[in-house]
């Protein structure tokens, strides 16, 4: 049994303010505390307190039960009538402890974590960036590269345009950007002017009037990437068998219009 000689007991002001416990549950909670120093818990049976405090041992059961169902001690069982009682203040001390530690482990790696993050995730965006800027800067010379020669080329766009709303009875402006740049890009690729009305001339027959492919008489059209396809028809044309039946008035002139173009040639 524990000796009482020269000790004293403590009552925290948790348990103090607590209306749950009963006058006699904190009296018993500061022996045990007491009575703890020595070991970390208290293995002082329910006699021994009934006996100091005058009560009788069911009186103690019921005080150490409302003791525990407060979460202030906890009681393990050793075997036998042996049995070992720990208050709150050493668990809670561990659990300080196991806080300050998991402090100490998380917010390590959680400050690492963000350097990395910032080093990683942050950089890359930025190296991106550069990246975009200089593609942009790209695509805008070339721009400006593809306005230049559209301005060398100016009269020949004129010229084209101005032929295809005559012969097409259309309004297209030769300033319109788009249309610049489809005609200076195959001007630059070798065709002539020449080549050009050969191709409006083609498509004005061959389309004209089919109301389906009418609507696509137009320069994003036939300036566009199958120009060579239709300024080489006349090629295709040629490798047909010959026909049998006599030619009609049309049929003879679009074949004098490919001769005087091929004359011209």
């Amino acid at each position: 049994m524990e000796n009482q000689k020269d000790t004293y007991s403590i009552l925290p002001d948790v348990v103090k303010r607590d209306k749950r416990l009963t006058f006699a549950d904190m009296v018993i909670y500061s022996d045990i505390i007491s009575l703890s120093k020595t070991l970390g818990y208290c293995t002082a049976k329910n006699k021994y307190f009934a006996e100091i405090y005058d009560k009788s041992e069911r009186q103690i059961t019921r005080i150490l039960s409302s003791l525990s169902t407060c979460k202030y001690i906890t009681i393990e069982e050793c075997g036998g009538k042996n049995r070992k009682i720990y208050t709150i203040e050493q668990p809670r001390q561990k659990c300080l402890t196991a806080e300050n530690n998991l402090d100490k482990n998380v917010q390590q790696p959680r400050q690492k974590c963000l350097a990395n993050l910032d080093k990683n995730v942050y950089a890359q965006p930025i190296k991106n960036i550069n990246k975009n800027y200089n593609i942009k800067n790209k695509s805008a010379r070339e721009g400006a590269r593809t306005c230049e020669d559209a301005d060398k080329y100016n009269s020949e766009i004129i010229e084209i345009i101005n032929y295809m709303n005559k012969y097409y009875d259309t309004n297209y402006l030769p300033t319109t950007k788009e249309t610049r740049m489809l005609i200076t890009d195959k001007l630059e690729s070798g065709f002539t002017v020449r080549d050009f009305k050969i191709v409006l001339d083609k498509k004005h027959k061959s389309w004209k009037s089919d109301a389906k492919m009418a609507q696509w008489l137009r320069p994003k059209t036939l300036f566009g990437d199958n120009f060579e396809n239709y300024r080489n028809e006349q090629e295709v044309l040629g490798a047909r068998a010959p026909k049998t039946h006599e030619h009609t008035r049309d049929e003879l002139d679009s074949i004098i219009t490919d001769i005087n173009y091929v004359d011209f040639l």
